[in-house]
C-alpha cells in the first residue's frame, strides 16, 4: 500500500485565502499544464522532459524522463506540453468530462522506484 503523508513539509502552502496546491490541468485543447507549485515540487524547469505513466491499478503518475515530452513555459509562467492523446487516455480512465478543462492534484510525496520519483495524479472519486 502506498500512503501519502501530509505534514508541515508536504501540506499545501496557503497565501491568504488562496491555496497553492501542486496540480496539473488537462486543457480542452490538449494542453497538459503544471502549476508553478507542481513545477517546484517535482523540480521542473522549462526544457525538462516528463512522461506520464499508469500502474496496474489504474493510477497515473508524472515523472522526469529523458525520453519524455519537452516542457515549455506559457505567458503566465506555467510549464506545459500538448498531447491530446494522453489527455484523452487520462480523462477516459477517470471518467472526466472532456468538454472542460480538468484539474488534478499532484501527490506531495513521490513513490520512488530505482531512484525515479513518480508523483501520483489525484482525482476526486465521484
Amino acid at each position: 500500500m502506498i500512503v501519502t503523508v501530509y505534514n508541515r513539509e508536504t501540506a499545501p502552502v496557503t497565501r491568504g485565502a488562496v491555496s497553492v496546491v501542486p496540480s496539473v490541468s488537462l486543457g480542452r485543447n490538449g494542453d497538459i499544464m503544471f502549476s508553478k507549485s507542481a513545477a517546484l515540487l517535482i523540480g521542473l524547469q522549462e526544457g525538462d522532459t516528463v512522461s506520464l505513466g499508469q500502474d496496474s491499478e489504474g493510477d497515473f503518475f508524472v515523472f522526469k524522463d529523458k525520453a519524455g515530452l519537452p516542457l515549455r513555459k506559457n505567458d503566465s509562467g506555467n510549464l506545459l506540453f500538448q498531447n491530446q492523446g494522453i489527455r484523452k487516455i487520462i480523462c477516459d480512465a477517470y471518467q472526466l468530462d472532456q468538454k472542460v478543462t480538468n484539474r488534478l492534484l499532484i501527490a506531495g510525496q513521490p513513490t520512488v522506484v530505482d531512484k525515479v520519483k513518480y508523483y501520483g495524479l489525484l482525482v476526486r472519486i465521484k
